[in-house]
């Protein structure tokens, strides 16, 4: 049996932590959220323990290039704050990037493939636990007496690993339960599985046959019954499509892929919850948004609306946006004031939240990081990962989170020359 990690090249510690990072991605839990929480008591435990896998490496810890990121992201941050007259420091990301640092210095190129390994793994596991308890639902009962955390609404049970979400079953869906994985919710664990399948797929040269991984993957995101994740989903089929000796058929699959989408019932039943939510919501937002300011609850709009929203933020402070702090945008200041809207998408939101600089400076970084994958493993569409990343970003915040901004800065950091047969380096 193969080993799942080259104990030549990385010890048990390494792949403790790259695990960890991978897991906390998921957000479900408070336990997850250890590795976002800057200000945290977990905060120097990390920085020391990504310090010793350094060392271990022999790696610097002030690497030039590192130390003039952060150099001018403190000067600019600075900067902001005093011309804003709000805090515009960028310490989470600064922190996130020495995360990053770290993992490339550590792992180079194999991050991406460990990605793709850790995350098919706990899918494996959500996938068994999963259809276990669709088989046998009074397991549902005992995971819910076990569960880690009460999310309230969010979902019936969580422990740690895997967590089930409950349905209506007079909903119009395939599964009476929506399988959340190691996430806070489905579609974001949907998300989290199309990456891994992304990876997958552009480390394994198209290859379907015999790639038993992928298939883990493609049956546990549709038990997620994730729209974000299914039209993300299809654009990684359409990848393959384009890649593989079946081209032509990527218009033709486009259109079936568009009808297929389009026929679930439980997609439609979605989209028109969404619109008629939208209309909804317009009708009566006033009220609305007088009762989330006097209940001291954040409001969290549609995907498009929250984007309008973020336009707005990013037009009345273009320059620094509205700082680390959601309550500090212009939506919340002046066109609601004591408002508590955000805006959850990462599209936008990252030059409302960071300023015009800033947010070029990361897409530049997302642009360069899809043009070296798609080179290292001479896969065509050099656009592909800048495409996907951004369609998840349209549901999803994945700037910020350690292991996607650890991909951000795979050119940065790393000097290695990936050539395409590199999957099969015995990982």
């Amino acid at each position: 049996m193969k080993a799942f990690y080259d104990k030549r090249k990385y010890d048990l510690l390494d792949i403790a932590f790259l695990i960890f990072v991978v897991w906390s991605a998921g957000g479900a839990t408070s336990y997850q959220g250890y590795l976002y929480s800057p200000n945290s008591i977990t905060t120097i435990p990390i920085v020391l323990v990504c310090m010793y896998m350094l060392h271990r490496k022999k790696c610097t810890y002030f690497n030039p290039l590192l130390l003039k990121i952060v150099f001018l992201l403190l000067v600019w941050g600075a900067v902001g704050t005093y011309c804003m007259g709000y805090n515009c420091h960028y310490f989470y990301l600064i922190y996130n990037i020495f995360l990053a640092y770290t993992l490339l210095k550590v792992f180079g190129v194999d991050v991406f493939r460990y990605y793709e390994k850790i995350v098919t793994g706990l899918s494996l596991i959500a996938l068994v636990a999963f259809f276990a308890v669709v088989a046998i639902p009074s397991l549902g009962g005992l995971l819910k007496a076990v569960s880690i955390e009460n999310s309230g609404s969010l979902w019936e049970s969580n422990v740690l690993l895997f967590g089930i979400q409950y349905i209506d079953p007079s909903a119009a869906v395939i599964f009476p339960r929506r399988n959340l994985g190691f996430a806070w919710e489905p579609g974001r664990f949907a998300v989290l599985i199309v990456m891994a399948m992304f990876i997958n797929l552009v480390t394994h040269g198209y290859k379907l046959k015999g790639n038993s991984n992928f298939w883990i993957l493609f049956v546990t995101l549709i038990t997620t019954q994730s729209t974000t994740g299914y039209a993300c989903g299809a654009f990684v089929f359409l990848l393959y499509f384009y890649n593989s000796k079946y081209k032509p058929l990527v218009i033709p699959a486009s259109v079936v892929v568009l009808l297929v989408f389009t026929s679930l019932s439980f997609m439609n039943e979605k989209i028109a919850e969404t619109w008629n939510w939208q209309e909804n919501q317009a009708a009566d937002f006033a009220s609305q948004m007088d009762y989330y300011s006097r209940e001291d609850i954040a409001f969290v709009p549609q995907r498009f609306e929250g984007m309008f929203y973020d336009i707005l933020n990013f037009i009345h402070s273009p320059l620094w946006g509205y700082g680390i702090d959601w309550r500090n945008s212009y939506v919340n200041t002046v066109m609601f004031p004591g408002g508590r809207i955000y805006a959850s998408d990462g599209a936008v939101q990252i030059f409302a939240s960071c300023g015009l600089l800033v947010a070029l400076g990361l897409y530049y970084l997302l642009y360069k990081t899809s043009v070296t994958v798609s080179s290292a493993f001479s896969s065509k569409g050099k656009w592909a990962y800048f495409i996907l990343f951004t369609l998840v970003n349209f549901s999803y915040n994945f700037w910020a989170i350690t292991i996607f901004t650890t991909f951000l800065f795979y050119p940065i950091f790393t000097n290695e020359k990936i050539q395409a047969k590199c999957h099969n380096r015995g990982l």
